[in-house]
């Protein structure tokens, strides 16, 4: 994501051609909608969460490298947009909790899980690899060694067992491929996905061409955050 300074004209331009007012926001003009950062700055090539209706709820928007939304299509690197630009997963906008928000720990937990697939996802579009798909046996075994981590952050469980000991009870029986990345004390989906992509083991996982699902695990506990992804192939 770039932000960008609005040039003089381009913003008598944008003036002439909208009712909006220029002081922050969605602005419509031409059209089209891009998003008012103030001071005449405005995100261009690439994503941000965005709460634009102050709900304390953000939705995440593509924006163009010229700074339009992109709207009802498929972005550049794979994903969905609807036709208001927020996007979707099987056709749900996904969302997130604003910081210190009052929407609650599910919702909050719910999005860094959907943020984190599609940081997986832009990553292995770059590398040209098929994206992975989420699976919800998977998710189980992640969001169970999530918890897991909290007791003793290993790849060896608590009960002395290896982490894919997890999988035949969860009904996952054939595979050809496994893997976890497990991270601890990582804030956000963005920061544990920068971690593992600067580590050769785990940018290794994330990348790949083995593996066609994964799954999801995210707890905090005692004020420490736990995350996991299981991959199968």
């Amino acid at each position: 994501m770039k932000i960008r300074k609005l040039t003089a004209a381009a913003a008598i331009l944008a003036l002439l051609a909208s009712n909006a007012v220029y002081a922050g926001g969605w602005q419509s003009s031409r059209g089209g909608w891009w998003y008012d950062l103030g001071g005449g700055n405005y995100p261009a090539g690439g994503w941000l969460w965005i709460d634009g209706n102050g709900d304390r709820i953000e939705e995440c928007y593509y924006f163009k490298p010229d700074g339009w939304l992109l709207t009802g299509t498929t972005t550049p690197d794979g994903f969905t947009v609807d036709g208001n630009g927020a996007w979707t997963v099987n056709g749900v906008v996904q969302r997130r909790a604003v910081s210190g928000g009052s929407n609650g720990s599910a919702l909050s937990a719910a999005s860094e899980r959907a943020e984190l697939l599609r940081l997986v996802n832009q990553e292995r579009s770059r590398a040209g690899l098929q994206p992975l798909s989420d699976n919800s046996a998977l998710d189980r075994v992640a969001e169970q060694r999530a918890q897991e981590l909290g007791t003793l952050f290993s790849h060896t469980r608590p009960n002395g067992q290896e982490w894919s000991s997890l999988y035949a009870p969860m009904g996952i029986t054939e595979y050809h491929a496994v893997g976890e990345n497990i991270a601890s004390g990582q804030k956000s989906a963005e920061s544990v996905m920068d971690s593992w992509m600067h580590s050769e083991g785990h940018r290794r996982n994330i990348l790949d061409p083995k593996y066609s699902s994964i799954g999801i695990g995210y707890s905090v506990q005692g004020g420490q955050s736990y995350w996991v992804q299981n991959f199968l192939g």
